[in-house]
């Protein structure tokens, strides 16, 4: 089961990544954790809720660095991470940004 307490700023975040998605495949849709793939079955993006912070791996952007917001990089965590810890994040719909630039580039990685 995912930690209870990150579960709302999980759902924001899994809220940003679906917007920004509309063609990729569902490959887990659980409470704390849900995993998207590319139409050929390669990972795209997963959102995990942890004790302390949420964590979104977007893998295009270690192929396609230049895609990330520079405001973004006080969040990134490791290769292809992002973490947040609060809700009231301003850098929330950043992730959005995100997204949709590495949805847009999907066929390019």
């Amino acid at each position: 089961m995912a930690h209870e307490k990150m579960l709302y700023l999980w759902s924001l975040l899994v809220e940003q990544v679906k917007e920004n998605t509309p063609e990729l495949k569902v490959k887990r849709d659980e409470v704390g954790d849900f995993r998207l793939t590319r139409e050929d079955g390669r990972s795209f993006c997963n959102v995990v809720a942890f004790r302390s912070h949420v964590s979104v791996f977007v893998l295009p952007s270690a192929y396609l660095p230049d895609l990330v917001p520079r405001s973004l990089l006080v969040r990134k965590s490791g290769r292809v991470t992002f973490k947040f810890k609060d809700e009231d994040d301003p850098k929330i719909p950043l992730i959005g940004e995100l997204i949709g630039r590495c949805y847009a580039a999907r066929d390019l990685y």
